[in-house]
């Protein structure tokens, strides 16, 4: 993937794996931000977007691998950990 001009997004120490600060716009009215668009350098499809919604603490959701994944995450409310691991076997990482 094309090296980005944008201060916003950040290489991580995957090859491929990308976190993405998102601008938002506060006033009276309260605040938006735009998760994602076709726009941006990183997005070449989008074929899915869903929501996870879970109030209690301590959540586990994951344990799982694919062979190809193009996901992204938006955290609005708490934090989440992700462990990520490059199994390419032609991978630099």
């Amino acid at each position: 993937m094309a090296a980005f001009a944008e201060e916003r997004i950040r290489k991580l120490p995957i090859d491929g794996a990308y976190l993405v600060d998102l601008e938002i716009h506060v006033d009276s009215r309260g605040l938006v931000y735009e998760i994602i668009h076709e726009s941006d350098a990183f997005v070449d499809r989008i074929r899915q977007v869903y929501q996870i919604h879970d109030p209690r603490a301590d959540t586990i959701r994951a344990f799982h691998a694919h062979r190809v994944l193009h996901d992204w995450f938006h955290i609005a409310r708490g934090s989440a950990i992700f462990c990520l691991v490059d199994s390419r076997l032609d991978g630099a990482t």
